[in-house]
């Protein structure tokens, strides 16, 4: 079971707070979801990739659906504070509304 699954009419990249539970209400991962131009970018803990993809599969049978682990590839990086917008501008990223 998926709680909250907000990604759709969000803007791109941004990241909503969303669960996997169990039918009983457990909850198995704690993730942030966002919208990509190419689909869906999902980001948990250190080292749970890999368990959430195995947990996700689980639901997948005739969908042409692709579930990769970009560890290696990508990690989060949070800018908060009065500076963040002006930092993310000089790097040459346009800042959230």
């Amino acid at each position: 079971m998926l709680i909250r699954a907000a990604a759709v009419g969000t803007d791109t990249y941004e990241l909503n707070r969303n669960l996997l539970l169990t039918g009983k209400g457990k909850i198995l991962f704690d993730f942030d979801l966002a919208v990509t131009p190419d689909g869906f970018l999902l980001s948990v803990g250190p080292g749970l990739a890999p368990a959430l993809i195995q947990q996700l599969d689980g639901f997948l049978f005739a969908e042409d659906v692709q579930l990769e682990d970009l560890t290696e590839e990508a990690a989060p990086l949070p800018l908060v504070g009065p500076g963040a917008a002006d930092l993310l501008g000089r790097l040459g990223f346009e800042p959230p509304a």
